[in-house]
């Protein structure tokens, strides 16, 4: 990978959050995901600000994973 690859920020909404385990799963399935190079998850703003690789993934392949992982984007 290159040093110079080109990172996005995207923050998304995130509905269905309850507590503190909803943010670690959260979390770890965005972290997990290709493409995806770091995330952090907020209950009390209820969104995702994530960043990622735009040439791997896109918002809406973003907005898949909340959705796998059991949340609403919004």
């Amino acid at each position: 990978m290159s040093l110079f690859s080109k990172k996005e920020k995207i923050t998304i909404g995130v509905e269905g959050m309850h507590c503190q385990m909803c943010v670690k799963n959260l979390t770890r399935g965005l972290k997990e995901t290709n493409g995806i190079t770091d995330a952090v998850v907020s209950l009390e703003e209820k969104n995702a600000m994530v960043t990622f690789d735009p040439a791997k993934i896109d918002a809406e392949g973003i907005r898949a994973v909340v959705r796998e992982c059991g949340y609403q984007p919004v």
